[in-house]
C-alpha cells in the first residue's frame, strides 16, 4: 500500500494547533542560572570580600577597580559558558533521534520532536515509537514497552493496538498513525521524561579532587597570612587582604572551567566531524583505545550495493523477499533492480532470526494461491532447499568464487505455501526450491587501507568483526591490508575453541565472519581480560550488549538502530570508517591541549603565590600583589588556558605515539615536575626583580610595579610556548598558527601599556611608570622562564632523533 501522509501546509498547521512532540527537559541553562553559577565560584566570593576590605580601608580607587576587575572575570566566565552551553545545544539536536514518516507521498526522516498529530510513520525493528499511535499496518509486530509497564516480556501488537511512546520495536514492522505528541503521550502523562544528572568523568573526578586539596591548603594559608601580618605589622584589615591574595594566588579555579570547556566544545568538534558524543567518558577514552572492532557493511565500504546478477527470476523473488520503502541498502537494490507486480498482495513476513538467518515474506496470488520468497545467507538458504548434493556443490562453488572477489552474496528461494502459514511461527517447514545466487558489489571506502596503517602507527589494532560470509571478509581483509595469505575465523569455530585457543585466536586474529551478536560479546570480553582497550561498532537491536560491554561503543547514524544508538557512547553520522579514525584523534588531541593547559595553569600559580607570600617575610617589605593585581592576571590565565590551548590542533605526532595507559593522570608527576620547574624559574625572576628594586630604595608602587610587570610578561610568554612541549616558539608562531594565541598576547601587551601609562588607571592598580632601567630589568627576569622550557623542548627533540632509528 503507498501511504500518502500529511502535507506541508497540514503539519504547519498541526504544529501551530497542536505543538511538537517535545517533553520539558532542562537542556540548557538561562543567563541567570550561568550567573549565578559564575558567582559561586571562590574565586568571585575572594574577589568581593577584597573589594568590601578595600572600602573599609578607605581605598575607595581600588575597590571600584577590584568591582570592575570582577566585572571582567565575570564576562568571561560567561562568555565560555555560554559558548559550551551552545556548543552542546547544537549537540544535542544532532543526538535527536530521528522518526521515519509519509510526507505528501514520500518516506522520510525527521528529527522525532517535529512529529504532529495524524503523522505516518512507519516502524521498524530497533526502533523507538516516537509518538503514541494507532497501528494501521504491520507485520510479525512485536514491542517491549518495560519503560512504562515494568513489564519485561515483549508483547505482540496488530492493526487497531496502541503503540506507546519510548516503547522498543523488538520485531517486525508497522505504519501507525499518531494520536497523542509530547505531554499528551502516555510518557508525557506519566512524567517519565529523561532528566538525568550526567555522571562526572575521570578527568572532572581528578580535577575536583585537586582543586578540594588546594582549596584546604589555600585557606589554611589565608589564615596563617592574615595572622602573621597582623602580628608583625599590626594591621587586621589590611592582613586580611593579604591573606585573601595569598589564596587566590594558590587556588586553580580555572582547571574545573577548563575541563567544562574542553569537554563540551571538543564534543562540539567531532560533531561536525561527524563523531557525535552521547557520553563525556568516551571522549577521554578514545585516547587510550588499543583495538578498534569494526563491521565491514557501511564501515569499511561504502554500503552502497549494486547488484551483479542478472539472472530476471533471481532479482525478481529477492524484490518479494525485500521490505518496500526500506531504508536498508540490499532491500533498496533489490526492488530498483525488479519490480513487484501490482497484482501480489504481502499477507505475511519472517523476520531475520538468529535460529534462521533469512528473510522471509508471503505473498498473495489474484487467484489466492501464496508465494514464499526468501534471501539470506546462502549456506542456510542452500541447506534449506535440500538440494541434490551435485547442484549444492556447484553452488557453493560459485559463492567462494563470487566472495574470493569480495562480493556480498545472497541465496534465493521460493515456495508455495498453504493458508497454514500465515498462523505459523516460521517459515522452516515450506518446501522451499532453490532459485540462485544475488552477487552485490559494495566499495570499500576511499582511504581506509590508510586509515588502518594510521590506527596501526598509533598502537590501535583494527579488527573486522562482520556476519557476512568468510571468503567475502577475507577478501576485504586482504583488500585493505589487514590479512595476506591467512584465512578469518568464523565464529562457529569461535564457540568451539577452548579457554588457551580463544586467547590465541583474539590476540592475533584480523578478521572474523559469520559472527553472531552474542560471538561479538565473546570477543571483547576475551580482548578486555588481555588488557585492551576495546572499541566496538554495532548497528543491530542485538548489538546492544555488546555495544555496552566495550570501552567505548560506537553506533552507526545511518544504518544503526535506536537501540543501538542509545547503548552506544559514540554514533558516527556517515557510518564511516574514516570518521571513527578522526575520533581517535581528535581524543587524542584534547587529552593533549587538556595537559598543555594544565601543564601552564600550574606553572604560572608558582611565581603568583610565591610573590604573595615572600613580603610577609619582612615587616618593611611591600605588598606587591595585592587582590586587584591578582584578577589582572586571572583575566588573562582563564581565556589562555581555556581558549588558546582548546583551539590547538592535532600535532603531527598526535597518531604516532601509543595509546595512554588507563591509570595515566592528566596531572602526571612529569606534567607537575614540568610546570613546577617552569613556575619556580619564573619566580626567581620575580623575587629577582622584586630584591633589585628594593635594593636600589625604590618606592612601594615601584617595587610593585617592576615585580607584577615580571610575572605579567612571564604568564604571556608562557602562554604561548607551553602550546608544546617539542616545538619550538618560531615554529608555533610560524608554521602552527593559533590566532587565539597571538590575539590575546597581545591585547595583554596593549593592556600592559596602558596599565602602566595612564595616570588613573595606574594609580587604582597601585603601580608607579615605568622607565628604560625598569623595562630592562622586567624583560631580563621574565625571559629566563621561557628560555629554559625552549632549551628543554630542543634537548627534548635531539633525544628523539638519536633514539629515532633511520
Amino acid at each position: 500500500m503507498q501511504w500518502q501522509g500529511l502535507s506541508e501546509a497540514e503539519v504547519v498547521e498541526r504544529t501551530l494547533s497542536g505543538g511538537k512532540n517535545s517533553l520539558p527537559v532542562d537542556t540548557s541553562r538561562s543567563l541567570s542560572k550561568q550567573l549565578l553559577g559564575v558567582l559561586k565560584e571562590p574565586m568571585m566570593a575572594l574577589l568581593l570580600i577584597a573589594a568590601l576590605l578595600s572600602l573599609a580601608l578607605g581605598d575607595i580607587v581600588e575597590a571600584i577597580a577590584l568591582l570592575i576587575s570582577v566585572t571582567f572575570v565575570i564576562g568571561i566566565a560567561l562568555f565560555q559558558v555560554r559558548r559550551t552551553d551552545k556548543a552542546l545545544a547544537a549537540l544535542r539536536l544532532l543526538s535527536t533521534p530521528k522518526a521515519s514518516v509519509y510526507r505528501g507521498g514520500e518516506l522520510i526522516q525527521v528529527p522525532s520532536q517535529d512529529l504532529v498529530l495524524d503523522d505516518l510513520i512507519l516502524l521498524k525493528e530497533g526502533d523507538r515509537v516516537p509518538a503514541d499511535c494507532l497501528i494501521l499496518e504491520s507485520s510479525s509486530l512485536t514491542i517491549d514497552e518495560s519503560i512504562l509497564t515494568g513489564e519485561s516480556v515483549a508483547v505482540e501488537k496488530a492493526k487497531g493496538d496502541l503503540a506507546i511512546s519510548g516503547s522498543l520495536i523488538v520485531r517486525g514492522h508497522a505504519v501507525g498513525k499518531v494520536n497523542a505528541v509530547g505531554l499528551a503521550s502516555q510518557l508525557g502523562q506519566l512524567g517519565k521524561w529523561l532528566v538525568g544528572v550526567e555522571k562526572r568523568t575521570v578527568l572532572q573526578r581528578e580535577v575536583d579532587s585537586i582543586v578540594q586539596v588546594v582549596a584546604i591548603v589555600a585557606i589554611a594559608t589565608a589564615v596563617t597570612v592574615s595572622v602573621v601580618y597582623a602580628l608583625t605589622r599590626g594591621d587586621w584589615l589590611v592582613g586580611s587582604l593579604a591573606g585573601i591574595a595569598a589564596a587566590m594566588a594558590l587556588l586553580p579555579e580555572e582547571l574545573p572551567i577548563v575541563l567544562t570547556i574542553f569537554l563540551g566544545l571538543g564534543a562540539w568538534r567531532m560533531a561536525k566531524a561527524g563523531v557525535i558524543v552521547r557520553s563525556n567518558p568516551a571522549i577521554e577514552m578514545l585516547g587510550q583505545i588499543t583495538v578498534l572492532c569494526v563491521d565491514k557493511t557501511g564501515t569499511i565500504t561504502e554500503n552502497e550495493m549494486t547488484l551483479v546478477t542478472k539472472d530476471p527470476q533471481t532479482l525478481r523473488f529477492g524484490a518479494m523477499a525485500s521490505i518496500p520503502d526500506s531504508f536498508d541498502p540490499i532491500d533498496k537494490a533489490f526492488l530498483k533492480a525488479a519490480s513487484i507486480d501490482s497484482d501480489l498482495t504481502m499477507v505475511r513476513e519472517f523476520p531475520l532470526a538468529d535460529e534462521h538467518p533469512f528473510f522471509c515474506q508471503i505473498w498473495r496470488e489474484p487467484s489466492g494461491n501464496l508465494i514464499a520468497a526468501i534471501k539470506g545467507a546462502p549456506e542456510r538458504v542452500v541447506e534449506l532447499c535440500k538440494v541434490a548434493e551435485p547442484q549444492k556443490t556447484e553452488i557453493l562453488h560459485q559463492l567462494d568464487e563470487g566472495a574470493s572477489q569480495g562480493l556480498r552474496i545472497l541465496g534465493v528461494a521460493k515456495a508455495s505455501a498453504s493458508e497454514a502459514i500465515l498462523d505459523a511461527k516460521n517459515a522452516l517447514g515450506l518446501n522451499f526450491e532453490f532459485v540462485g545466487l544475488a552477487a552485490m558489489k559494495d566499495p570499500i571506502r576511499k582511504g581506509v587501507d590508510q586509515a588502518i596503517t594510521e590506527l596501526s602507527r598509533a598502537g590501535v589494532r583494527t579488527v573486522i568483526i562482520t556476519g557476512d560470509y568468510s571468503q567475502t571478509a577475507e577478501a576485504i581483509g586482504r583488500e585493505v591490508g589487514l590479512l595476506s595469505s591467512e584465512k578469518s575465523l568464523s565464529g562457529e569455530t569461535l564457540e568451539q575453541l577452548s579457554s588457551g585457543e580463544l586467547e590465541q585466536a583474539v590476540r592475533t586474529q584480523s578478521v572474523f565472519s559469520r559472527v553472531r551478536p552474542h560471538q561479538k560479546l565473546m570477543i571483547i570480553k576475551e580482548l578486555q581480560r588481555q588488557g585492551e582497550i576495546v572499541a566496538m561498532t554495532g548497528d543491530g537491536v542485538n548489538d546492544s550488549p555488546a555495544l555496552k560491554a566495550a570501552n567505548v561503543g560506537i553506533a552507526m547514524g545511518k544504518r544503526g538502530s535506536e537501540v543501538a544508538r542509545e547503548a552506544a557512547d559514540l554514533v558516527i553520522a556517515d557510518d564511516s570508517f574514516l570518521s571513527i579514525t578522526e575520533g581517535v584523534r581528535a581524543g587524542r588531541r584534547i587529552f593533549s591541549n587538556l595537559r598543555k593547559a594544565a601543564s601552564y595553569v600550574i606553572a604560572i600559580h608558582v611565581p603568583i603565590f610565591g610573590m604573595a607570600l615572600v613580603p610577609i617575610a619582612s615587616p618593611v617589605w611591600p605588598l606587591v600583589l595585592l587582590p586587584i593585581q591578582i584578577a589582572i592576571l586571572e583575566i588573562i590565565i582563564d581565556p589562555s588556558a581555556s581558549l588558546v590551548y582548546e583551539a590547538e590542533k592535532s600535532t603531527k605526532d598526535q597518531m604516532l605515539k601509543p595509546p595512554r595507559s588507563i591509570g595515566e593522570r592528566m596531572v602526571s608527576r612529569s606534567v607537575i615536575k614540568l610546570a613546577a620547574a617552569q613556575g619556580l624559574i619564573l619566580f626567581a625572576g620575580a623575587l629577582t626583580s622584586f630584591l633589585f628594586s628594593l635594593s636600589l630604595g625604590s618606592s612601594d608602587d615601584e617595587v610593585r610595579s617592576v615585580t607584577f610587570g615580571t610575572i605579567l610578561l612571564g604568564n604571556l610568554l608562557l602562554m604561548l610556548t607551553n602550546r608544546s612541549s617539542t616545538a619550538s616558539i618560531v615554529e608555533l608562531m610560524s608554521g602552527r598558527v593559533n590566532r587565539l594565541a597571538i590575539t590575546i598576547f597581545s591585547a595583554g601587551l596593549v593592556f600592559m601599556l596602558i596599565m602602566f601609562s595612564v595616570p588613573q588607571i595606574r594609580a587604582a592598580f597601585n603601580l608607579s611608570v615605568l622607565g628604560v632601567s625598569e623595562i630592562l630589568v622586567i624583560l631580563v627576569c621574565a625571559l629566563p622562564a621561557p628560555i629554559w622550557f625552549e632549551v628543554y623542548k630542543f634537548s627534548k627533540r635531539r633525544k628523539l632523533i638519536t633514539s629515532t632509528p633511520n
